[in-house]
């Protein structure tokens, strides 16, 4: 990972800065299955040939079955009449009553009955066994199943097999039954709609029974309540002295138009002559005597032409005015008696008319206390009415349920009688051998995921996508093999020469080794690529670090005590602890771990070992660390946090890589510097021999003072 090269800490110790926290490299969903069919194909493969194999056995030895068809057609309540144009939409109340027969059809009750008319031996034949078998076999079969008796487990069997379809906007019903046999299919639907047909008519004729009793119910009590309202009302007319009701309203009627006539007449005449007294007497009046009025028009022809010859005091004239003024009193004399005589005779017709009004009023009352009377008798009389046409209707609809209650109607009339192909409709070859295929692929594809999800062992390419750089892969021995061989000295040269770039690169002099656990061989790889760079001509420290489990000093001529464990505690010096290197074996030197006490993690967070190693980049070119194992306890994040790189460990196939991913979390949150993967036991050719060697990234803010590490070199 990019990390940053040695730099001073506060105490003047020179080591690397942590870089970033290690990210696995994601995985696409293709990619990972992929992988899964690459390792797992013969899983998948084999489940597939075992499914089709079933699928073919299922086939072979599972009992056919046929199935048979019918169609009937639901009748209205009313027939329709035929007029040649095509039938509206179903309203919903005809879809409701549809769907109501096609629910009757399939009903438990109703294929109990279909079933019940069906002879014995057919009856025992609709539960065949549910695969072929010779005759002896059936027999048993039919033995120890549950017994055709059981009316409950042959209707169940029955309606499994049954299938009732309303056609969309019609009225028909598609039937289907499956059988062991054809025959024994179309007997069931004939029985099925012969069951419903009788059950229907037997449904019909009780309805009409029942209707016919209530009808007769009904018409009992209608004609006790007429009755009794005929006696109520005829002692209403009793009580109210109503002989004839009808002849008394219209001669009270008659009277009561004339007193009204009359009244009008009257009204008329004092309007008449109201009028006439109202108005001016008139000049010449016509009703006055005619020699009157010509002896006042010669008198006043006399007066103006008198008038015209004499002055106004001439006798002549003033005889003749008073003659004038004589005929005219006499005239307005006559005027004033015909006036008087009118006047008494409007009187005596007011009179009369106030007499008229008064008859009238007391007819009114007669007529309207006889008219009260007639509504009471009328509003008791309507009741009665509406009992005997309500009774008559009912008679009549007795008389037609009497003569229709022997008539039923069918609901349901077949239009496609119940027929069956010859051929089989289950098991079919090619439907089962597609549906096996499918459920043996989707279950060999789970087989196959989950046991990849549950084999969490390290393999490729998983190491190479565990977000850390990978160093080299140290290939499988067998018992018979040793480290001498080339394959294994090619990747410990590998190892040397990654080291030796990142020295170059970024100055590193001290590499921590451990593991995610015990027994991936991290103290060989420690001890052989310690040898490498001895052979290279390098001074090189192996430290064993593992205090829990120590076995570095098992290499022959090594002593355990003392060790690191009392160099740290100031038991014993350097001198005394340190094993000189042999170059001339290839064996570098070393100081073992010493005693196996607690309490190690110390002498690592004190700061006693980074003086330790500060003090050994003096006198050694390289200082490999033998790491404890990561999932032991803190120590190993402890010396991952004071070297310069950490090299991790893992064996093919025998490594978790959820524990792998979780060193190397736990080292990257420890402050490891240039983590590094190597894979132990890796079968050969694992890693291509042009895969390019491991090398400490930097950043571009960090090059002066690795240039300035390199010209120091």
């Amino acid at each position: 990972m990019p990390r940053q090269p040695l730099q001073p800490d506060l105490f003047g110790r020179r080591r690397a800065l942590a870089g970033p926290a290690v990210t696995p490299l994601p995985l696409p969903p293709r990619e990972r299955w992929r992988r899964i069919l690459r390792r797992r194909g013969w899983l998948l493969a084999l489940t597939l040939l075992l499914a089709l194999v079933a699928g073919g056995t299922v086939v072979r030895c599972r009992q056919p079955w046929y199935a048979a068809h019918a169609q009937v057609e639901v009748q209205p309540p009313t027939p329709l009449p035929d007029t040649g144009v095509p039938p509206a939409p179903l309203s919903p109340a005809d879809t409701a009553a549809v769907a109501t027969v096609a629910e009757e059809l399939g009903s438990p009750a109703n294929v109990d009955s279909a079933l019940q008319l069906l002879p014995p031996d057919q009856r025992t034949a609709l539960l065949p066994p549910p695969l072929r078998s010779p005759l002896w076999l059936r027999r048993a079969w039919l033995r120890l199943r549950p017994s055709p008796a059981d009316a409950a487990a042959r209707t169940a069997a029955a309606l499994r097999h049954l299938s009732v379809n309303v056609t969309d906007n019609s009225r028909l019903l598609a039937l289907q039954y499956t059988a062991p046999t054809p025959e024994l299919a179309t007997g069931f639907l004939r029985r099925l709609t012969q069951a419903y047909l009788e059950a229907a008519g037997a449904r019909q004729l009780a309805a009409a029974q029942r209707r016919v009793s209530d009808l007769q119910t009904q018409s009992e009590a209608a004609r006790l309540r007429i009755a009794a309202d005929a006696a109520r009302l005829d002692q209403l007319a009793r009580a109210q002295g109503l002989s004839d009701p009808a002849a008394q309203l219209a001669a009270a009627g008659q009277r009561w138009q004339q007193l009204t006539s009359a009244e009008t007449t009257a009204e008329v005449e004092a309007s008449r002559q109201s009028a006439a007294l109202s108005r001016p007497p008139a000049a010449n009046p016509a009703d006055l005597p005619s020699d009157l009025l010509v002896k006042r028009a010669q008198a006043a022809a006399e007066v103006r032409r008198l008038a015209a010859i004499y002055q106004p005091e001439a006798a002549p004239l003033r005889q003749a005015e008073q003659q004038l003024a004589g005929l005219e009193a006499g005239v307005r004399l006559l005027l004033q008696q015909q006036r008087d005589a009118r006047q008494q005779s409007l009187a005596a017709v007011q009179q009369e008319t106030a007499a008229l009004r008064r008859r009238i009023a007391g007819q009114a009352g007669d007529q309207a206390d006889l008219q009260r009377r007639l509504a009471a008798f009328d509003l008791a009389q309507r009741p009665l009415q509406a009992e005997r046409t309500g009774y008559s209707h009912l008679l009549d609809r007795l008389q037609d349920a009497v003569a229709a209650g022997g008539d039923t109607a069918a609901p349901i009339v077949i239009t496609a009688p119940a027929t069956a192909a010859p051929q089989a409709l289950s098991p079919r070859l090619a439907p089962a051998l597609a549906a096996a295929l499918l459920a043996g692929l989707v279950i060999g594809l789970a087989v196959c995921a989950g046991w990849d999800n549950a084999d969490d062992r390290l393999r490729w390419p998983e190491a190479e996508e565990m977000g850390v750089e990978l160093a080299a892969a140290l290939p499988a021995l067998d018992e018979t093999d040793d480290y001498a061989g080339p394959e294994m000295a090619q990747a410990l040269e590998r190892c040397a020469a990654a080291l030796l770039r990142a020295q170059t690169d970024v100055g590193l002099r001290t590499v921590l080794i451990c593991s995610p656990g015990r027994g991936e061989g991290k103290t060989t790889l420690t001890s052989q690529l310690a040898g490498q760079l001895v052979q290279a001509g390098l001074t090189v420290l192996l430290l064993d670090g593992h205090h829990r489990r120590p076995s570095t000093h098992r290499a022959p001529g090594v002593a355990r005590l003392p060790g690191l464990a009392e160099l740290l505690s100031g038991e014993a010096t350097m001198e005394a602890v340190l094993q000189p290197q042999v170059p001339s074996e290839g064996r570098p030197a070393f100081i073992p771990a010493g005693s196996s006490v607690a309490g190690a993690c110390l002498p690592l967070a004190n700061g006693a070992v980074a003086d330790l190693l500060t003090a050994a980049h003096a006198r050694f070119d390289w200082v490999l660390v033998d790491g404890p194992c990561a999932g032991e306890g803190p120590e190993a994040g402890l010396w991952a946090g004071i070297t310069d790189s950490t090299w991790i460990v893992a064996r093919y196939r025998g490594t978790r890589r959820a524990a792998l991913r979780q060193t190397i979390a736990d080292l990257t949150a420890a402050g490891a510097a240039h983590l590094a993967l190597v894979v132990n036991r890796a079968p050969a050719g694992s890693l291509s021999p042009g895969h390019p060697l491991w090398h400490a990234q930097t950043s571009a803010a960090a090059a002066a003072p690795v240039a300035t590490l390199r010209a120091r070199a």
